[in-house]
């Protein structure tokens, strides 16, 4: 268990980075998460809608990661927090499994963080012709 008492928001958000980067499992990502967390993913993507509790976020991290996309390289730009709210500005640059053409993008991530464990995460892409051309969305 990730003990998270007394972090401050934006140091729950790079905990959560940094555990995956160090061990590349998604469990200790979501160790930081709240059992209810709420990770919402934009509407016109293949893994779009509201995914709540760890287990469906859990699934929905793995499908994107093994189903839609593969080799994933984050650069994280940035951070900038107040008491609950995270905003993380990074590009992600990945390979569509489908159609093999590689898209790199901006993406804001809004992580809400209570208590210390994320409560929510929502992240919002920059470049959606990119990205639907190399998940083939149309």
């Amino acid at each position: 268990m990730t003990d998270t008492t007394g972090l401050s928001a934006e140091d729950v958000v790079r905990l959560a980075y940094d555990l995956v980067e160090k061990t590349g499992d998604i469990d200790q990502f979501l160790a930081v998460f709240a059992d209810d967390a709420v990770l919402e993913e934009s509407s016109w993507l293949p893994y779009g809608g509201e995914h709540r509790g760890k287990p469906a976020i859990k699934d929905t991290i793995t499908r994107i990661m093994t189903g839609h996309w593969r080799d994933f390289t984050i650069v994280i730009n940035g951070y900038t927090s107040d008491a609950e709210l995270v905003i993380v500005d990074l590009t992600l640059t990945a390979t569509g499994n489908q159609t093999g053409k590689t898209a790199s993008f901006k993406v804001l991530e809004m992580w809400r963080v209570k208590d210390g464990k994320v409560v929510w995460l929502r992240p919002v892409y920059g470049d959606y012709a990119q990205i639907r051309e190399a998940l083939a969305l149309g």
